[in-house]
């Protein structure tokens, strides 16, 4: 098996059919054809169902196309070292980083500055996004690392998880709602307004539910659920919504004021605690800026919390 095979299955898994992808790559149809049955033949296995229609990956050919796009991200990750070593200042590192004040405001810009800063040459890209949508990209090679919350299991065997911080849940509401006339507040009382949930906090908000239910109380009022912290937010700040999510999203609005944390009266655990860390490919060596980058992260957490 050699590289330029594994390029062309790639770019006719990205165009779908053998035609758009010979025009790609500008070659001829033959030939890009003559490539795919060459790879077949060198696995065993068949890697696409022809239709009419294009070409949609077997189940082979699936398990195919990660490695494909570990291996075409390593090597572009070689190009970038060896520029690197010639320069000592120069290199890339794509990071995913979640939703949150903490990074977006805090953590990152100071580390990203550090990183840029002087008569370097380096990129440093990022993708936001939640731990489920993150992950499958790091395992692609599209992402260097990411931060997100840990969860151990037999699923994140191939990754290494190195925590950060601690972060918990927690309940928020604008500045003047009318729940913090009284504090600590009732489950019964939060039920009574409309609630907006990150993906963080569902957990949480199944807990809450199942301590309604328990009760015989029901949610007598919408719920949005988003990936969108800054959706979130607008909408605590505009209106007698409570929010559910992590406390690094809010810090920064509480701090200022700008948002309230509700006390509830339950047990810390009972909203639900996690730690927020660095996730990267355990099979994959990092770039010297991914390394750097990684040092300058945990330095800067440890001034932030």
């Amino acid at each position: 098996m050699y590289l330029p095979v594994l390029d062309r299955f790639l770019a006719v898994v990205q165009a779908g059919s053998i035609n758009k992808a010979a025009e790609l790559l500008h070659l001829s149809q033959p030939a890009l054809t003559k490539s795919i049955h060459l790879l077949e033949e060198q696995l065993g296995v068949e890697l696409f169902v022809r239709q009419s229609r294009g070409m949609t990956l077997t189940s082979y050919g699936k398990a195919l196309l990660l490695r494909a796009r570990l291996i075409d991200a390593e090597m572009r990750k070689i190009d970038e070292d060896i520029e690197s070593l010639k320069e000592l200042t120069s290199g890339s590192v794509n990071v995913g980083a979640p939703p949150g004040a903490g990074f977006h405001t805090g953590i990152l810009p100071a580390v990203t500055l550090r990183m840029v800063g002087g008569a370097r040459k380096i990129s440093v890209n990022y993708s936001m996004g939640t731990r489920e949508q993150l992950l499958p990209m790091l395992r692609e090679g599209g992402l260097d690392l990411v931060i997100s919350v840990l969860a151990e299991d037999e699923s994140t065997s191939d990754l290494i998880q190195e925590p950060l911080f601690d972060d918990r849940n927690c309940v928020i509401v604008r500045r003047g709602h009318p729940l913090l006339a009284k504090q600590p507040v009732d489950v019964s009382e939060v039920l009574a307004y409309p609630w907006i949930v990150m993906s963080d906090g569902i957990v949480m908000e199944r807990s809450l539910r199942e301590k309604a239910r328990a009760r015989g109380l029901l949610p007598s009022r919408s719920i949005v659920h988003s990936d969108s912290a800054q959706l979130l937010k607008t909408m605590v700040l505009q209106g007698d919504v409570v929010g559910l999510t992590r406390y690094d999203v809010s810090r920064e609005d509480i701090r200022a004021g700008r948002l309230c944390e509700l006390q509830l009266g339950l047990e810390p655990d009972a909203m639900g605690r996690h730690t927020l860390g660095l996730v990267y490919r355990r099979n994959a060596e990092l770039s010297a800026a991914s390394k750097e980058l990684i040092a300058e992260i945990r330095r800067e957490c440890e001034r932030y919390v």
